[in-house]
């Protein structure tokens, strides 16, 4: 939770957030719509939340295990993490944001409503969701582990890392820009469609990929080993190394720099003579001496995809 109000300020901020958000939305917020966790020696105590408590904004980490209705009813945003273990929650109705980490993991939720972003990681392993509905936005790390889901949908944005290892998913949907490190081994996923950005390392060793769509910038390694992927299309930016070894890379596209080693089969030594050099027995990229990295925003992909 990131909100810190002394425990003698939550009237005065429950009326301040009652006027704002009646002004902003056009809708009649009251104080007693805004709930706010008390602090006990500095730390905001936990909220069990039951069916009969009808707060809308929520200022707390809420376990829902006591809620005991199929709908949640009331609830638009909670600025803390959201816990469903346990609870008997199918359909999280009006939610529409989490500051927190959303924890789904052995929960029976099956809709996730109005719910557009979350601001913590994503637990969704051995979760009933199957379908991710308007979800657009992960602020830190999506675990599918055990999961039914087969399509991120239409989020475009991952904060943290992506880990698909032991899930269903085989579409990136909408998927624009990953922070951090994409771990794709042994996934089914076919082509990276929109993605322009990852951040860290893009692993996907053993894979069902053969199409890397938009990507143009691998902060980290990429590995694309054992994979079905032909040409590096994009991808202009390898930070780490670049490994290629049984893959059916022939092409390597708009490929500007790479900061590390290049792993390569023996016929691509070859194919690729004139682009890559050998030194203390390894192999590097010839580097274009006039390229100049400038790592892209999330909202310069947003803008550039748009046009």
């Amino acid at each position: 939770m990131k909100l810190r109000i002394k425990n003698s300020q939550h009237e005065k901020f429950k009326k301040y957030m009652a006027n704002k958000l009646t002004e902003e939305t056009g809708k009649r917020y009251y104080m007693s719509d805004i709930f706010i966790a008390k602090r006990v020696c500095g730390i905001p105590k936990d909220f069990e939340i039951t069916e009969n408590d009808r707060y809308r904004y929520i200022f707390a980490n809420t376990a829902f295990d006591k809620y005991n209705s199929d709908t949640l009813r009331d609830v638009e945003y909670i600025d803390g993490d959201a816990s469903f273990y346990g609870s008997q929650i199918k359909n999280l109705n009006n939610l529409s944001h989490i500051e927190g980490w959303m924890i789904l993991q052995n929960s029976v939720v099956e809709d996730l409503g109005a719910l557009k972003s979350v601001g913590g990681n994503v637990i969704l392993e051995k979760s009933l969701i199957s379908d991710l509905g308007k979800l657009e936005r992960v602020g830190k790390d999506i675990f599918l582990q055990n999961s039914n889901i087969k399509s991120l949908k239409n989020i475009k944005y991952i904060g943290g890392m992506l880990d698909t290892y032991k899930s269903r998913l085989e579409d990136l949907g909408d998927l624009r820009y990953i922070k951090h490190s994409a771990f794709c081994y042994r996934s089914k996923i076919k082509s990276l469609n929109k993605v322009q950005y990852i951040g860290g390392d893009a692993f996907f060793i053993d894979s069902s990929l053969y199409d890397l769509g938009d990507l143009r910038v691998v902060k980290g390694n990429l590995d694309l080993c054992d994979t079905g992927v032909a040409s590096l299309n994009n991808v202009e930016y390898v930070g780490g190394d670049l490994l290629v070894v049984r893959s059916n890379i022939h092409d390597l596209g708009n490929l500007k720099y790479v900061g590390g080693r290049i792993y390569l089969d023996k016929y691509q030594e070859v194919d690729f003579e004139d682009k890559i050099y050998k030194r203390n027995g390894h192999f590097y990229f010839k580097n274009d001496p006039d390229y100049v990295f400038e790592e892209p925003t999330y909202q310069d992909v947003l803008l550039e995809s748009d046009l």
